[in-house]
Formats: structure tokens, C-alpha cells, sequence
């Protein structure tokens, strides 16, 4: 069998997923300002930012590009505690702020950083503040930097 007989659309289009049902917690796209807390780690790196605009119940959070891949994945807890907390019900303000009052967060995630609360035009400049690529994909760090920034905060 030749490379030609697998070249098919069946076997090499792209698959295209639509995501059906509600939609859990709260959208990811605001049309207009946010609100956004800065997430460090315990030395005080920032790692990112938990916007929220209750206007439009979405919420997100966004990874500082020159963190790499660490700052990234911290995203997975924010994620899943706003998806938790618009399933509860709570406005995302309310959400973030409850964050903040319980102190959520671990050695991976950082912590929401204490009267850090601002204001972004939009997610967009809050991307570009960060450094986020447009990909949305930060640069990958090397394991060199890693073991380098895990010594700097003790783990």
C-alpha cells in the first residue's frame, strides 16, 4: 500500500470539535474592561493574572509569558476553583474575591497577591502586559530555568 492511499479526507482533515451543552462556570471573552488580581509564587514572582468581569460573567486567567511552562500550568487551579465557583453561582468578582479571603492557592499555583486588584482596557492588553504570544502558548522553559526558579522559592 502506497503513501497515496492514506491521503484521504477521512484520514487527513482536521477534526473540528463544537462543544455542545451549557457552558460550565464562566465564558472566557469579555468585550470590554476587566478587573484582574496579580498570582505569584511565595518569592513574589508574578506567574499571572485572574481577570473577572461580573458585566459579562467571564472570567479567565492569563500566564506571564517569561515564567514558561510553570506559570501555565498554575493556570489548571484557577481554572478548575472559577469553573467551581460559576457552577455555585457566584458572580466572578465574588468568586475571586472569596479566593483571596480563604487563601487559595499551593507552592505550584502561587496565590492571589494581597491589594493587587486593578483594571485592564481588556483581556487583550492584559495578554500583552503578560507577554502572552499570540498562539496563547508561552515559550517553553528549559529544565535548567525550572530547577533554577524552584531553588529561588524553596521547593
Amino acid at each position: 500500500m502506497g503513501a497515496r492511499e492514506w491521503d484521504t479526507p477521512r484520514l487527513t482533515e482536521d477534526v473540528h470539535w463544537k462543544a455542545q451543552g451549557r457552558v460550565r462556570g464562566y465564558t472566557d471573552k469579555s468585550p470590554g474592561p476587566v478587573r484582574y488580581r496579580r498570582i505569584a509564587w511565595s518569592g513574589g514572582e508574578v506567574i499571572g493574572y485572574l481577570w473577572y468581569d461580573d458585566a459579562h460573567s467571564a472570567a479567565g486567567y492569563v500566564a506571564v509569558a517569561a515564567q514558561g511552562d510553570d506559570a501555565v500550568n498554575a493556570g489548571t487551579l484557577w481554572h478548575r476553583r472559577l469553573t467551581d465557583a460559576g457552577e455555585r453561582g457566584l458572580a466572578p468578582s465574588q468568586a475571586v474575591a472569596e479566593f483571596a479571603e480563604q487563601g487559595v492557592g499551593s507552592r505550584g499555583s502561587g496565590w492571589i497577591v494581597p491589594d493587587s486588584e486593578a483594571e485592564a482596557p481588556s483581556v487583550a492588553e492584559l495578554e500583552a502586559v503578560a507577554g502572552a504570544p499570540g498562539a496563547g502558548k508561552a515559550p517553553e522553559r528549559t529544565a535548567d530555568e525550572s530547577q533554577q526558579r524552584r531553588r529561588r522559592s524553596g521547593e
